[in-house]
């Protein structure tokens, strides 16, 4: 059986059988730029003699470098990561997480995102217009609250010969006259209003808590009550005990004429 001599990468092997060389070939050992001789001489690759061409498998041309990448160095060590223990020779580098996946919106869920947060604003811009505006009538009443409950035992003393004012409670605002005769809802323009309101109080010559529904007309102009009107009452109004004092003078005047 033939001998053939063998020189990888210009490096000389033993000298091997053919059968052994074929082997080698067939399992990857050897490729078809491994050049071999009988005579030590001349030399061939294997891929170009005829006893060993069809054992040779196709050498796969190496990858191309990433523009601006360094080769690796051959032994060299891998590069530790920050915070990362440095692997020893021999020891496989550990491997280096990558950033974590972040959540993408599909398109057509940010149409519906977007669309919904268009009707919302929409919502919002009509509510603030429909709002109804409070009419002017309510803001008297708003600002005529705290006046007559600062002054309510001075209003029932001037109706009410003895007792104390307890709350003020505001029945009605209503507008009587007009500076233009025309309504609008800005109190500038009113000429004249009417506040009807209920004053509430206690006194000892009752035994139940007692009331006085009142009306006072306003000169919004002169910012004045031009008229008092006693609507109804539970009580004794100083009028009434004006009434009973001269009876009451009457009869024992005449009692002690006797």
């Amino acid at each position: 059986m033939s001998t053939f001599h063998l020189r990888l990468k210009g490096k000389n092997l033993p000298p091997l059988a053919e059968e052994k060389v074929k082997k080698m070939l067939t399992l990857g050992q050897l490729d078809s730029t491994c050049q071999v001789s009988e005579d030590r001489v001349n030399w061939v690759e294997m891929g170009q003699h005829a006893a060993f061409a069809s054992y040779c498998r196709p050498v796969s041309a190496p990858a191309a470098p990433t523009p601006g990448a360094r080769a690796p160095v051959k032994g060299a060590t891998p590069a530790a990561q920050p915070g990362q223990a440095r692997p020893q020779a021999g020891e496989e580098a550990p491997i280096t997480p990558g950033p974590p996946a972040r959540f993408v919106i599909p398109p057509k869920w940010r149409i519906g995102i977007g669309a919904a947060v268009a009707i919302v604003f929409l919502v919002v811009v009509i509510s603030l217009f429909c709002r109804e505006t409070p009419s002017v009538e309510d803001v008297i009443k708003t600002e005529l609250q705290p006046g007559l409950e600062q002054h309510q035992q001075d209003i029932f003393l001037n109706i009410h010969p003895v007792g104390n004012a307890i709350g003020v409670t505001i029945e009605d605002v209503k507008v009587t006259a007009w500076k233009n005769g025309r309504p609008t809802n800005r109190k500038a323009d009113i000429r004249q209003y009417a506040v009807k309101f209920t004053l509430h109080w206690t006194s000892p010559l009752h035994n139940n808590n007692g009331y006085t529904t009142i009306e006072y007309t306003i000169d919004a102009e002169k910012n004045r009550c031009i008229n008092e009107k006693i609507l109804s009452t539970n009580g004794t109004t100083n009028e009434e005990a004006t009434e009973i004092a001269v009876k009451l003078g009457y009869i024992l005047g005449s009692l002690l004429a006797l």
